[in-house]
């Protein structure tokens, strides 16, 4: 953070906790954020620090009512920021197709619990540290991100400031962020 971070990423609310002791006031929790322990943690976080800005991971309309569930128990007018995750067939988490994430992200939308930030994925699942594979694989699924946001942001359902396109766990940023950049979001 000192030497000029954005923010941080996370796993867990706990890790959070603790990167917020440290100063972090931007974070993303890099899974799904479903339990309302965690939701309930994540809640007193951002009331207790004003200035905190913390997304986390969407990857199903299932999910979404979860969260939604949580604000009806509590009665809580929280609104709080996700990404959708864009996930790899035969891998564990994210949305699979186009039409499932533009679904999904009508469904955030819509809802009075969350607020669409962003679109996220994982490509470290790609890699097998063979450039004439990973290139293209990693190439494809940063590709399906950049079609999915720009959807989104036709359809008006990405903020209009500074909307996060992100990819995490990336050990190969020099393919990565070029991809991301030149996304061409208005």
């Amino acid at each position: 953070l000192k030497g000029g971070a954005w923010g941080l990423t996370f796993a867990t609310i706990f890790q959070l906790a603790v990167g917020v002791e440290a100063g972090a006031r931007r974070a993303i929790i890099a899974n799904q954020v479903v339990a309302p322990a965690d939701l309930d943690g994540l809640d007193a976080l951002l009331t207790q620090h004003a200035d905190l800005r913390v997304w986390f991971l969407v990857d199903s309309i299932s999910q979404l009512r979860c969260i939604e569930d949580w604000s009806r128990a509590r009665n809580s007018a929280r609104r709080f920021e996700v990404l959708i995750e864009v996930g790899i067939p035969g891998q564990r988490t994210g949305v699979r197709s186009q039409e499932d994430a533009l679904a999904l992200a009508q469904a955030i939308h819509a809802s009075r619990s969350v607020q669409l930030g962003g679109i996220e994925c994982y490509e470290g699942g790609l890699t097998q540290c063979d450039s004439a594979h990973d290139i293209p694989a990693v190439a494809e699924l940063v590709r399906r991100v950049v079609e999915i946001a720009k959807a989104c942001d036709a359809q008006g359902l990405l903020p209009e400031e500074a909307p996060i396109l992100s990819a995490g766990g990336s050990a190969i940023f020099d393919l990565v962020v070029p991809l991301l950049q030149g996304a061409g979001l208005s």
